[in-house]
């Protein structure tokens, strides 16, 4: 009988194989956001994506929360643009917590960035609606017009064009515009 485990064991070996692969994955999406925080990157001023302090976050509209400086920019773009279309910028996501993330992946994988990986959890995206989210619309091109005079460019990749064509996906880019 001694021998009866190890016999299952070699009969199913493709199962630890699997588990191994599993564990991996599962502990590198959980490790990403202490790897950034704790010495592989700098992170920002020491924390890592996702895993940003309330402190460091500041209120925009709809109880959304950007880095400070971000926040600050989204809200002079947010008062032209109510100055040009008599409504509110529409806004569907700001900063994302890393659990955020990792629960976005599970629930629309390929939409969202790698855990760990995304600039809504650098507090510095936004995905915008009402028009916005929607190539061509007044909206869509009073935003590629106007919105880099306010610190905000929609991405290359997010480009109709682009690699990932995401026309609502919008990132504060430190020293654009003013």
């Amino acid at each position: 009988m001694p021998d009866r485990p190890l016999r299952w064991i070699h009969k199913h070996r493709w199962l630890s194989g699997a588990c191994t692969v599993v564990l991996v994955v599962v502990l590198g999406v959980a490790a990403t956001p202490y790897l950034s925080a704790f010495g592989t990157t700098d992170g920002w001023q020491g924390y890592g994506n996702g895993m940003m302090p309330a402190s460091k976050l500041c209120r925009i509209a709809g109880g959304h929360k950007l880095r400070c400086d971000a926040a600050a920019a989204y809200g002079a773009l947010a008062k032209g643009y109510e100055a040009h279309f008599g409504k509110e910028l529409c806004i569907t996501d700001s900063y994302r917590p890393y659990r955020a993330q990792v629960d976005l992946i599970r629930r629309k994988p390929g939409l969202g960035a790698f855990p760990g990986t995304s600039n809504h959890g650098w507090g510095v995206a936004v995905d915008l609606c009402d028009g916005i989210n929607d190539f061509g619309t007044p909206e869509h091109l009073w935003m590629q017009a106007n919105a880099e005079a306010y610190g905000w460019v929609n991405p290359e990749w997010a480009r109709e064009g682009g690699s990932r064509q995401e026309p609502w996906h919008w990132e504060f880019v430190l020293g654009a515009g003013r």
